[in-house]
């Protein structure tokens, strides 16, 4: 979460951003043309991160300074890595920002082209081509990057600040989760500009669960009714089963979701080698293991070419070991106001594993669980070393030294303050104004 302070008052960057809200864009015209601009908190050194107040169509944005974008830190929706001239030049990011628009280069191919299937309504498909990055030739220029369907779940969920905790939520519902990034989706692109909610199939919840699965299916028939196009389907896995047609192949049934996702024996196995674990910890009552998946319609069947996996805690904080999912929940249970930074690109280095708000300078929160790794261990250093060049608070947890887990920082935060946020979470999260509640 990037906090901006104007005018000795500070935003959160994604609520100030939102076009759709009214009241950030009351503050943003009241500033605009002002001498007093917005300046980004995520650093504390002296290195300028003022931002530009601009408008188009009528409507007030934000926008970096030149050559300050990598003055940010690396967990900062506002940090790019400096771009250099020549051959080695870094390439742009896949996923950039332009106030609250999102646009996404994505590995993945959403057309048949790079998938050809011989999939029948009863028998996944046996030895199908995996869904491959695009290959370019050699070029002088950077070019864009792109990133797989894994990076783009990240930037959707950090779209929908479901990646943030406000102490005053008690939990938060599947419903009300996955609304939040059927809302967030709206304002994603990918690459050519396409709206992604012309592809997106988000497993709802409408009412009952009978309605709930017409509708999902609907919807994921609807958008694959043209065969040559993928739907990417987002949704939590209930199950994971051996096909007993193909040897190798495997179907996935998601929550909400009344058909299988077949993956082919090659998908099937590039899915295994890279989320083994995960797959694994489908089931467990403390934590959500959510797909992210193109999928291609042949006939009655539904065929994955490629996917991703994540596991959540059942708040849908994202996390990436079980040791950090103790962290997460242990914060929820002390009320504190915390984000888990997202990983958007390959290159970042020092990206904290969560943030803490809640006190007077925000704490980075490190949980080092690997041990007998020397590669992980000059990594761990160098970015203690990154943070105490920089003043950066740190609280760390190594689960192989200490059994218990330390006593997380003091909240410094007044009470008032936290009401103030929470509320204008609820009004970021539901563009109505109305308050999503834990019954929603």
């Amino acid at each position: 979460m990037s906090e901006l302070l104007l005018d000795g008052e500070t935003y959160n960057y994604l609520w100030l951003t939102d076009r759709s809200n009214s009241k950030a864009q009351q503050i943003l015209r009241r500033y605009h043309g002002c001498t007093e601009r917005p300046c980004c908190q995520c650093l504390t050194d002296t290195r300028n991160r003022q931002l530009v107040i601009k408008t188009r169509c009528q409507r007030y944005y934000l926008a970096r300074k030149a050559d300050t974008s990598h003055h940010h830190a690396e967990w900062c929706l506002l940090y790019e890595p400096t771009e250099t001239g020549g051959p080695s030049a870094k390439q742009k990011p896949a996923i950039q920002y332009e106030g609250d628009t999102v646009n996404v280069k994505l590995q993945t191919r959403l057309t048949r082209a790079s998938f050809t299937t011989k999939q029948t309504d009863d028998k996944p498909v046996a030895e199908d081509k995996p869904n491959l990055p695009r290959s370019k030739a050699a070029s002088l220029k950077p070019g864009r990057a792109s990133t797989g369907l894994v990076g783009f779940f990240h930037a959707l969920i950090q779209k929908a600040q479901l990646n943030d905790w406000q102490p005053q939520q008690t939990e938060r519902p599947f419903a009300a989760s996955t609304r939040a990034l059927e809302k967030a989706a709206q304002t994603v692109t990918l690459e050519k500009q396409q709206p992604v909610a012309e592809r997106l199939v988000i497993t709802l919840w409408e009412r009952s669960l009978e309605h709930s699965q017409a509708i999902n299916l609907s919807a994921l028939q609807t958008r694959t009714a043209n065969l040559q196009q993928a739907a990417i389907v987002v949704g939590e896995i209930m199950e994971c089963r051996n096909s007993t047609k193909v040897e190798g192949s495997l179907g996935l049934k998601l929550k909400l979701l009344n058909v299988p996702l077949w993956l082919p024996r090659p998908v099937a196995r590039t899915a295994i080698n890279s989320f083994g674990k995960l797959f694994s910890e489908i089931g467990k009552p403390d934590r959500r293991i959510l797909a992210i998946a193109a999928v291609f319609r042949n006939k009655t069947s539904f065929v994955v070419s490629d996917i991703g996996l994540i596991r959540t805690n059942r708040q849908f904080i994202p996390v990436d070991s079980s040791y950090e999912l103790q962290v997460a929940d242990k914060l929820i249970a002390e009320r504190r106001a915390f984000s888990k930074p997202l990983k958007l690109e390959d290159e970042l280095r020092y990206l904290p594993d969560f943030l803490l708000h809640d006190c007077q300078v925000p704490w980075v929160m490190e949980v080092f669980g690997i041990t007998n790794d020397d590669k992980y261990q000059a990594q761990k250093l160098e970015k203690l070393q990154y943070y105490r060049d920089h003043g950066i608070p740190c609280w760390q947890w190594e689960p192989a030294v200490d059994k218990v887990m330390q006593d997380f920082p003091v909240n410094e935060l007044p009470s008032a303050s936290l009401d103030q946020e929470a509320d204008d979470f609820a009004l970021t999260i539901n563009g109505n104004g109305e308050r999503i509640t834990a019954g929603q």
